[in-house]
């Protein structure tokens, strides 16, 4: 038998020589964007959508980004949001767009049409002195926002300013958002401090009049998950005996499905009650999960919970303990260390980093059809305020190894780094339209 050897045959060693290196997939960090002098960045908060997948693979995350004008920053700084893209599975990022009309700091997005066209809304001021909320699409292949921006809620007085909570797509076309209001209130609001919710039709270029989601006297962090023609939207409310409640919208009949706000947990007891954090993810049969904190009038007795009901049956729910975080209280805290993605199959996966650890390790749980699959493991160890922030991947329209937003603030970058943590470079493949 002859034998070849590898200088008897140039043209395939070329093409071996040629052939680019691929990166090997792991879990791991990369980073999106850093924070230059005078510069601080952050990432939205959990209950805001802010990453989007494109065409082709791409992927989109909207960040914030404070510029002082003096090195003491005794001025306020210029706020800009920016959009920005990854055409690698997340290894390399580099700037999109900035987002118009005097964007106030948060902002949130979604894709449609298999990643051709993003929907974002964000506060903002636009021509005016108070903050509302504004929407626009953005055209990703061309780079560039189409149209003017939409306002969709005027902030009318210091008192009576707007700011987007989330924004969700159907399957159908229709973009639902949701928004809060301030102190005061006008029609159709009846109190302040509550979630409103917005939605245009799809085909329709108009957005229909808000409806006010909560019935009792104030409902923070109302964010949206639509599920088929049902928008789900979770929140903190009922006095002083909050509770997460629950109410879905049917994009099919215009209106409510109850009259009234649906528990999702129960009121306090023991001196332990939920902070205002809350995210709500649909699985991919269709059942609910709702990511809450709970706590007491002091640290101490802090922990994550879950919580799990049917397709079709959310006035019914159990609830798992996901880990503890001592320092967590309960009431009127806004906590943004914890939050949910899509996970492979029908799970649904918690990341959380603690503040007993000073957000310096990220932790993973999953669950799937009602339960915990294992225990809580450690997926990265870092240092302090590594993982100060984080906001997950809830969109049933995309599979992504990306999974969690990161907001990093340590002490060699004390101003704010934007990661991604997932299994890098991520493969993002279209499930729906």
């Amino acid at each position: 038998m002859r034998i070849l050897s590898l200088a008897a045959l140039p043209f395939a060693a070329a093409a071996v020589a040629q052939e680019p290196v691929r990166a090997a997939r792991s879990s791991r960090l990369a980073t999106i964007a850093k924070a230059s002098p005078n510069e601080s960045v952050v990432c939205m908060p959990p209950y805001q959508r802010s990453f989007a997948a494109g065409p082709d693979g791409s992927l989109f995350v909207l960040i914030a980004r404070n510029r002082w004008p003096d090195a003491e920053r005794k001025q306020a700084p210029e706020r800009k949001l920016e959009l920005w893209r990854t055409d690698d599975g997340c290894l390399n990022w580099r700037q999109a767009a900035t987002v118009p009309a005097r964007a106030g700091g948060d902002g949130v997005v979604v894709a449609a049409d298999r990643g051709k066209r993003l929907h974002l809304c964000w506060t903002g001021t636009d021509d005016q002195p108070w903050a509302g909320v504004c929407y626009q699409e953005f055209d990703p292949t061309a780079g560039m926002f189409v149209g003017s921006p939409v306002v969709l809620a005027p902030g009318k007085g210091e008192e009576m300013q707007y700011n987007v909570y989330d924004l969700d797509r159907s399957a159908a076309g229709a973009l639902v958002a949701t928004i809060g209001n301030h102190r005061q209130n006008e029609a159709p609001w009846t109190c302040g401090w509550s979630t409103g919710l917005i939605w245009r039709k799809p085909g329709a270029t108009t957005w229909e009049p808000i409806a006010q989601v909560n019935v009792d006297s104030y409902g923070i962090w109302g964010e949206v998950q639509v599920d088929g023609a049902l928008a789900h939207v979770t929140y903190r409310t009922k006095g002083w005996d909050p509770i997460i409640a629950i109410r879905s919208f049917d994009l099919a009949a215009g209106g409510f499905t109850t009259d009234t706000d649906v528990p999702v947990t129960a009121p306090p007891a023991g001196g332990q009650q939920v902070s205002n954090g809350s995210l709500t993810c649909v699985d991919r049969t269709g059942n609910v999960w709702v990511l809450y904190a709970t706590g007491q009038d002091g640290p101490g007795q802090g922990k994550l919970m879950i919580a799990f009901a049917r397709r079709g049956a959310t006035t019914v729910w159990q609830h798992l303990e996901v880990g503890d975080d001592p320092p967590i209280q309960g009431g009127n805290y806004n906590y943004a260390h914890f939050t949910i993605s899509h996970g492979p199959g029908n799970q649904v996966i918690v990341f959380w980093s603690k503040i007993a650890e000073e957000f310096a390790t990220l932790y993973q749980r999953t669950f799937d059809d009602g339960q915990a699959i294992g225990e809580a493991k450690i997926v990265h160890r870092g240092v302090a305020n590594e993982f100060q922030q984080v906001t997950g991947h809830r969109s049933l329209s995309f599979l992504t190894g990306m999974q969690v937003v990161v907001r990093s603030a340590t002490a060699a970058a004390p101003d704010g780094e934007i990661k991604v943590f997932g299994m890098l470079p991520a493969k993002t493949v279209w499930v729906g339209p």
